[in-house]
């Protein structure tokens, strides 16, 4: 709403109080939408939202509404920094070709509005076409983050690593206290698996249903020189 000018001429005395009124109050109706300006932590990071429409860490800010979310996850986590943050990902099904890499951070929760088991209308679905046998999600060396809420899948066979590795980078230290909560997991292909946790400390899966996989889970790796502590499943359930 624009703000009514106030005529620097003459006018009849009720038009000119009333002027004034509607002038002062729009000034007083209006509210600043910093959503709309780059925050100080997208400066830092360097990130240039794409749709200002979007509050800040919600991938839709970063993402041009087609194609893969690569970049969006990207940023989304560049953002976050190292004081962590919580990465919104609407419902919708979304396509990713690359790695999501965590290695390193702290704090970050990455959260959908539910799986497909949930109901169509409000599901996060997000299908990996990587290939290969590095993880999707690298969540080495990283300290309380989460994934909540959505469905992860695979659509190549060309995939044989884990869909999630939390562990150790090799130089930083294990990952602790590392979560999912409420998520599909659909390794269906059955040539990829749900899970490395291989120098993995005190995580938690809770209500996580795993489909599929060549295998689901694998701690301790088979040469030895390795573990994982503290590991709880809550409520989970597996499909082959």
């Amino acid at each position: 709403m624009s703000i009514p000018a106030i005529p620097t001429r003459h006018q009849d005395e009720t038009a000119h109080r009333q002027r004034m009124a509607e002038s002062i109050n729009s000034i007083r109706d209006f509210t600043f939408d910093d959503s709309r300006v780059r925050t100080a932590a997208e400066i830092a990071a360097g990130v240039t939202p794409v749709n200002y429409a979007y509050e800040p860490y919600n991938i839709l800010r970063y993402w041009s509404g087609s194609g893969d979310i690569d970049t969006a996850i990207a940023s989304a986590l560049a953002v976050c920094g190292s004081n962590g943050g919580r990465i919104r990902i609407p419902a919708g099904s979304y396509t990713t070709a690359s790695q999501w890499n965590f290695n390193q951070k702290q704090g970050i929760v990455l959260e959908g509005d539910g799986t497909s088991t949930a109901g169509a209308s409000n599901a996060t679905i997000i299908t990996y076409s990587g290939t290969g046998s590095s993880p999707w999600i690298l969540m080495t060396s990283a300290f309380g983050c989460q994934i909540r809420n959505m469905t992860l899948k695979h659509s190549s066979s060309s995939f044989t690593g884990p869909m999630i590795k939390i562990g150790n980078d090799g130089t930083h230290g294990d990952s602790f206290q590392c979560n999912l909560i409420d998520v599909l997991m659909d390794a269906g292909l059955n040539t990829a698996y749900h899970l490395d946790l291989d120098h993995a400390i005190i995580c938690e899966f809770v209500r996580v249903y795993f489909a599929g996989g060549a295998v689901s889970v694998k701690g301790q790796a088979a040469a030895g020189g390795s573990y994982s502590n503290v590991i709880k499943f809550k409520q989970c359930q597996w499909a082959n």
